[in-house]
């Protein structure tokens, strides 16, 4: 998410290691789930994002049945 942020390759590294990455505007999510489900699984630190892959499918599980 920072390679359009800077002019190289080592600047967008040091930024993965010391930013956020920006929340996503995705136009067919209107509440915002979506993209703070995805910001959530890219959080620097790991006790915020789900503990495995199968609780990230609940999470996605669970923002598809509340949007459909």
């Amino acid at each position: 998410p920072f390679h359009r942020n800077v002019d190289n390759p080592i600047g967008a590294m040091v930024q993965s290691v010391t930013m956020d990455a920006d929340t996503l505007e995705i136009g067919e999510d209107p509440s915002g789930q979506l993209a703070q489900f995805i910001k959530m699984l890219m959080n620097k630190n790991k006790t915020f994002r789900p503990p495995n892959a199968r609780a990230a499918l609940e999470v996605f599980e669970t923002i598809v049945r509340g949007v459909c």
